[in-house]
């Protein structure tokens, strides 16, 4: 059986199924140095024959999602370089599906109860990284999630 590959010291990726987008594909990891066990969603950017583009775009999107602290806003855990993979990298907390997956799972809701469930804390994050001339790069329901709480979050932010 084959190493696992583990990201910077800390994330062991899990399986081989990957999430694609347009500058990145994102795997499952487990969070080594978390103690309760947590999983992580790596985001591995392309390569591009001009890394300058590369590093513009991770360095703007990092610098955004550090200043970003707010329950409806999935945190970064670490970002950098990865020698062994040669890509650049984003770990950010891993959320379970999109709340595009998410709609088509369920039972049509009410209004009143779409708006308190996804509207309002997306709302509220908008609201949040807005007001420090944050804003979100691509919202869609394929780039918003929805975690165990059952409230909506907000991914992919940029200054």
């Amino acid at each position: 059986m084959a190493a696992k590959k583990v990201i910077n010291g800390r994330f062991m990726f899990l399986g081989d199924e990957l999430r694609t987008g347009g500058l990145s594909e994102v795997r499952r990891a487990f969070d080594m140095s978390n103690p309760d066990g947590a999983f992580a969603a790596i985001k591995l950017l392309r390569q591009e024959e001009d890394n300058a583009v590369l590093e513009t775009f991770l360095g703007r999107e990092t610098q955004s999602l550090k200043q970003l602290e707010h329950p409806n806003i999935v945190r970064m855990l670490d970002s950098g370089w990865d020698g062994d993979l040669g890509r650049y990298f984003i770990a950010l907390e891993w959320v379970d599906r999109s709340l595009k997956d998410d709609l088509a799972a369920r039972r049509p809701m009410s209004w009143a109860a779409f708006f308190d469930q996804i509207g309002r804390p997306l709302i509220g994050a908008l609201s949040y990284a807005h007001g420090l001339e944050i804003e979100h790069r691509d919202l869609t329901s394929c780039f918003s999630t929805v975690g165990r709480s059952m409230t909506s979050r907000t991914v992919s932010w940029i200054r």
